[in-house]
Formats: C-alpha cells, structure tokens, sequence
C-alpha cells in the first residue's frame, strides 16, 4: 500500500506542479493566449464531457485505429515474407531505408493530394507512417528464430505455414510487440497532423479551428484532450501488450531462477 502510494505521488508530482505554475502564471487572467486553468477547465466540460465527443472524438480514434491495425497487418506479413527470405529481405532494404527517410511534410502533402481530405485518405497516411517499426521489428524477429527449432521442425516435415505460426511468429512476437508501440505514437502524431492540415472534423481539426477563430479556451480544451488520449491510447496498448506476452515474462523469469 506504502509503495501504491509512493508511486501515485510520484506519477502526479509533475502534472500538479504544472497545474500550480499555470495558476499562478495565468491569475491576473489578462492574456489572451494564455487563459486560466479554470476558463480552459469550463470548456473542456462543455466541449468534451459527450457533446462533441461523436463529431470529433470518434472519427478521430476511428481513422487512427483502422490505420494502426492496418499497419500491422501489412507489416506483420510482408515482414514475414521478407525474415523468410535472404533474397527478398536483400532486395526489399533499399527500398524499405527510401521509403522510411521520406520527411513527415513531404507525406502529409502527397497523401493529401493523391487522396484528398477524406478519412481514407487519412487512414492510408497513418498506415503508411505506422507501418514501418512494425514491419523492421517483424523482421528482426523472424530472423532471429532460433536454428535449433528451425531444424526440428524440418525433421518433423512440419508445413511452411505450421514453421511460421508455431515457432516464427511466437518466438518474433516480442520484437513485433516494441514495433506496434512506436507505431501507436506514429499513428496518434499523423492522425493529428492530418485533421490539422486537411480535414472537417476530428480533434486536430476542431484544435486549428477553434485557434483560427481565436476561441483559445476551446484550443487550450483540444490540446488537454489530445493529451488525455493520448495517456489513455498508450496505457490500453501497454495493458495489451502485458497480457499478450505474459508467456514471455514468465519465461525469462523462470531462466533467472
């Protein structure tokens, strides 16, 4: 219980010195930039407790979630292909170094002129950015299979496709694991930068129009809530990932003991 509450202190000492400092910065209330925490409070109540949530909140969480999953299929399959093969893995890395050095402006632009503001347009960017730590993880996993497996499973005539599922992708699922996590930050950025740049709603969106129309309570409101998701986001994806690789955790700790 000791140790719980130590480390709630711990977790909440930044955000309240934070909040501190924004009240006493922001008291006298006179800039227009930079309202209290209090005007940003009252419209974030308003705003967000349901009232814009279906407008804004659900498309946004709907594109960067299609786009995350969509990442990680493409990546988990190609990256197994690629792990399986030293031809193919020799031939696709240049391209792969090419297309993953491609600067963030320069694919918000293309993906917003080749697709138009639409969300599958959107999704397409976000799958396109959040794919790739997926599918170099996927790789590094493959071909790091243990050789000894590898070779049982050739004496016992298993299929190509048992080999994968059975011991490829288990034995790669740790390295998939740490790809996915960087690619759910990837997917929360685009999925912002996109509504941002070209959209009509989401929360990136209504966070650029509410700072257009110099509403900035309602911006300071969006920028909180950005927040807020994205702590949610990761947290739900690292509860995930726990549960996922309980196997994983129990084994490494049975080779300490």
């Amino acid at each position: 219980m000791t140790r719980l509450l130590a480390r709630t202190a711990a977790y909440a000492a930044l955000p309240l010195a934070v909040l501190a400092a924004w009240w006493y910065l922001t008291r006298g209330g006179e800039s227009l930039y930079f309202p209290p925490p209090g005007a940003v409070f009252a419209r974030f109540r308003e705003n967000w407790l349901f009232a814009l949530v279906p407008e804004h909140v659900v498309p946004s969480l709907a594109r960067m979630f299609s786009g995350l999953l969509l990442s990680v299929a493409v990546g988990v399959a190609l990256g197994v292909a690629l792990g399986m093969s030293d031809l193919a893995h020799r031939a696709a890395k240049p391209w792969l170094t090419l297309l993953r050095s491609v600067p963030g402006p320069v694919v918000v632009v293309t993906f917003l002129v080749l697709f138009g503001t639409g969300s599958a347009g959107k999704v397409l960017m976000i799958a396109f950015v959040s794919v790739f730590p997926v599918l170099l993880n996927t790789i590094d996993g493959v071909r790091a299979a243990e050789p000894v497996l590898l070779d049982v499973a050739a004496s016992y005539r298993l299929s190509r496709w048992e080999r994968v599922t059975r011991i490829v992708l288990p034995g790669a699922l740790p390295r998939i694991s740490v790809g996915v996590r960087t690619s759910v930050a990837l997917a929360f950025i685009v999925m912002i930068v996109s509504e941002y740049f070209g959209g009509s709603d989401g929360v990136g969106y209504f966070t650029r129009d509410s700072a257009s129309g110099f509403a900035i309570p309602d911006m300071w409101s969006g920028m909180l809530l950005l927040g807020l998701l994205g702590i949610a986001v990761n947290v739900l994806v690292a509860l995930a990932q726990r549960r996922a690789l309980r196997w994983y955790a129990g084994a490494r700790a049975a080779a300490r003991s």
